[in-house]
């Protein structure tokens, strides 16, 4: 049984105390440290080999992100020392051939980063998106454009369940903060968590949002108009508190995925409870995303995806190397990407590589991020170099 770590307190709304010492902040140059609060994404591609790899000693990494790590190479590619150091301005889309499965493809990556931050995606209509990285990206009607920079912080996670209303988590690699956005712009939530390990949030409507911290049993819940905090202690008195990865389809079900325990914690709407994952010997769970109560797909840095149904998690290997996001519209439609490959679930089956992203052109290689999907011929996906791929 897993330790009970205390809940922390809601803070005064103008600072953020606590446990700096979990979220080492930015290295020199332009190698970013990875922090539990950036939910193990890859922040910036190093300068060199010898960086990485002291980078990795640095924060003594157990979790092999393997897509999204500065750590080194993944199962499907290898990662050289180079540095992505992009364009002054988001380039026009890039010239090439798309990635077709069925009757949508994948596009070509347009920059929409130059700096190369990209970490989160989510769409809440087929003609309406925002990425975010230092700044916040919004996709509409076929093109990207760029919204005001954060001061220093990045989005790691943004969550919007329609185009007037979002939440999201941003980081400097010190501390966290939870965000609204209106329609207009970002505000701040008042009071903000006591908390600098904010790792996920998810919103299954206007009016329901969680955000959980990757360091405590502790759930930031929107209801009502206003931001609360509970506990995420089940009946068993399980221990929470290394959930990176959120999903709520509703008030009454969310799904939180484990990457130190490998399993997945079920919120019904009052408590807690833990469902073990199959047990693939290959891999860890990274992501998960649930479309109604009882119904998710999880998937694994081994290359699995774990569909839950009639409330049993079950295994199919769909991809030989890492998958490090997933979005699914509905329990038949999906999107799973890792390294430089997108899989598509419909009707039933996944589909084979399509190999969406090459890399930054520099010699790294391709890291896709984030996935999100408005419906089963429209998702959008980033990856760690500034790029933004729309399937449509």
């Amino acid at each position: 049984m897993r330790a009970i770590r205390p809940a922390p307190r809601l803070s005064d709304p103008t600072t953020i105390t606590g446990r700096g010492d979990h979220l080492p902040g930015f290295l020199t140059g332009r190698c970013l440290r990875q922090t539990p609060a950036m939910n193990g994404h890859l922040t910036s591609a190093c300068r060199s080999a010898t960086e990485r790899k002291g980078l990795c000693r640095v924060l003594g990494l157990s979790i092999l992100a393997l897509a999204l790590s500065a750590c080194g190479s993944s199962p499907s590619s290898s990662t050289a020392g180079s540095e992505n150091s992009g364009s002054p301005h988001p380039s026009a889309p890039t010239t090439g051939g798309r990635a077709t499965e069925g009757a949508a493809s994948w596009s070509s990556g347009d920059r929409i980063d130059p700096s190369g931050l990209l970490l989160t995606v989510s769409c809440p209509t087929s003609t309406a998106c925002i990425a975010g990285g230092p700044n916040e990206y919004a996709y509409s009607n076929g093109s990207w454009s760029t919204q005001p920079a954060l001061q220093q912080s990045h989005f790691v996670s943004i969550s919007c369940p329609t185009t007037e209303f979002c939440a999201g988590v941003t980081s400097n690699g010190v501390s966290t903060s939870l965000l609204t956005y209106g329609g207009s712009t970002w505000s701040p939530v008042q009071p903000q968590p006591d908390t600098n390990t904010l790792s996920s949030v998810s919103c299954a409507s206007v009016s329901f949002c969680m955000a959980i911290d990757a360091q405590d049993n502790t759930t930031y819940i929107y209801a009502n108009g206003a931001w609360s905090y509970g506990s995420r202690t089940g009946a068993s008195g399980s221990d929470f508190s290394s959930d990176q990865s959120l999903s709520c389809a509703s008030s009454a079900f969310c799904v939180a995925v484990d990457q130190e325990f490998n399993d997945a914690d079920v919120f019904d709407g009052s408590q807690w409870t833990t469902d073990q994952l199959p047990q693939t010997g290959d891999g860890q769970v990274t992501s998960v995303s649930c479309v109604g109560a009882g119904s998710c797909v999880a998937v694994t840095n081994g290359g699995y995806a774990f569909t839950l149904s009639n409330q049993t998690w079950s295994a199919n290997k769909i991809a030989r190397g890492a998958l490090t996001a997933v979005s699914c519209s509905s329990p038949t439609s999906c999107a799973a990407v890792g390294g430089g490959n997108a899989y598509i679930l419909s009707n039933g089956s996944w589909s084979t590589d399509s190999g969406i992203d090459s890399g930054d052109g520099e010699g790294d290689a391709p890291k896709l991020v984030s996935v999100s999907c408005a419906g089963p011929s429209f998702c959008a996906a980033v990856d760690a170099f500034g790029l933004a791929y729309v399937f449509s």
